[in-house]
């Protein structure tokens, strides 16, 4: 492979972590689920074994820890892509994930971390077949999530 091409898939692949992290903070469901093969093996915290899902159930999932948030983040760095193969590739992206609840009552919460994710080239572009997450470090209150789910979804 050139340079030029090593160079356009790695664009390219960073570019489906940056589209998947500002869907997320949009709660934008078709855009979160087209970052995703069919199936996608997701690894999540606190789950036993890793699962497979479809891309819109995953996404479903996602969006609906986020909905009750008045707010979250997702920021991304030090993207480390690993080219397997033509079609494959093995990326590592560090991840602060700020969760925001406007009720002074309730802390926010926020973890740091890194995403470990294989993606795959397919007929429409490349997409996210295995996520995984590793926590490194948290602050504030998990249980945000459970304070977020009982609220009403943001506009």
């Amino acid at each position: 492979m050139n340079a030029l091409d090593e160079l356009l898939k790695r664009t390219a692949i960073i570019e489906v972590m940056a589209r998947n992290a500002r869907a997320l903070d949009e709660l934008d469901l078709d855009t979160v689920a087209s970052c995703f093969d069919d199936p996608v093996e997701v690894a999540f915290p606190g789950w036993q074994s890793p699962r497979t899902m479809t891309p819109v159930a995953w996404s479903e999932r996602c969006l609906q820890l986020l909905r009750g948030f008045d707010a979250s983040q997702h920021f991304l760095g030090n993207h480390y892509v690993d080219l397997r193969g033509p079609d494959d590739a093995h990326v590592v992206t560090y991840l602060r994930a700020m969760h925001y609840l406007a009720d002074p009552e309730t802390p926010s919460y926020e973890v740091g971390g890194r995403y470990e994710h294989q993606l795959r080239r397919t007929s429409e572009g490349w997409k996210i077949s295995r996520w995984g997450f590793q926590i490194a470090w948290e602050q504030g209150d998990p249980g945000a999530f459970r304070v977020a789910l009982a609220r009403p979804p943001r506009a």
